[in-house]
C-alpha cells in the first residue's frame, strides 16, 4: 500500500501547500483516508540514484571494493539520518533495489565475470560479506545519554555513532 501526495518540495521532503488541506497531509491509496505525514521527494530520490550510478559506473572499477562500500554505506546512513520522519519505506526499497543491482553489475565488471546477477553475488554476499547497509533495517535508536546510534545492518560489527 502506497501513498499519493499533493504538495511541493521543501528540504527534499514533500509538503502540502494547498489552501484546502493542512500541511503534511497524506492519503492512503488503500482506504483514501487522510493522515498527517511527509515523504522524500522524487527529486531527492533521483539525486541519490544519480550518485549511486556515478559511484558504480564502469569507469570506476579501478577502485577497491572496500572504498566503494564505505562510500555507499556513508551515503545510505546519511539518507537515513536525514529522513527519519515520514513514509520512507518505499523510497528505501527503491534505493536498496537500485544499489544492489548496480553493485552486482559493478562487481561483475570489476572481476570480469560473464554470468552476472543474484547467482554470482547473492544478497547474503552483499549484506553480510561486503557489509552493505540495508536501509529497510537501519533504524536509529536513542540511548540514555541522548546519543544516536545506527547499527550496521547484517554485518555483525559494532554500531557507528552519529
Amino acid at each position: 500500500p502506497g501513498n499519493r501526495r499533493l504538495g511541493d518540495e521543501f528540504l527534499a521532503m514533500n509538503t502540502n501547500d494547498s489552501p484546502q488541506e493542512p500541511p503534511g497531509q497524506m492519503y492512503s491509496m488503500r482506504t483514501g483516508q487522510a493522515r498527517p505525514g511527509d515523504q522524500p521527494s522524487k527529486r531527492a530520490i533521483q539525486h541519490r540514484v544519480r550518485k549511486i550510478h556515478a559511484l558504480t559506473a564502469d569507469a570506476m572499477v579501478w577502485q577497491e571494493t572496500t572504498a566503494l562500500m564505505s562510500r555507499l554505506n556513508r551515503m545510505h546512513r546519511g539518507r537515513v539520518n536525514y529522513f527519519q520522519v515520514g513514509a520512507v519505506s518505499r523510497a528505501y526499497y527503491a534505493l536498496e533495489s537500485y544499489t544492489t543491482m548496480r553493485l552486482r553489475r559493478w562487481l561483475c565488471n570489476k572481476h570480469k565475470v560473464r554470468r552476472c546477477g543474484k547467482v554470482v553475488y547473492p544478497d547474503a554476499h552483499l549484506y553480510e560479506t561486503l557489509c552493505l547497509v540495508r536501509l529497510s533495517r537501519l533504524e536509529c535508536n536513542a540511548t540514555d545519554e541522548g546519543v544516536m546510534f545506527c547499527p550496521k545492518s547484517g554485518c555483525g560489527k559494532s554500531a557507528c555513532p552519529i
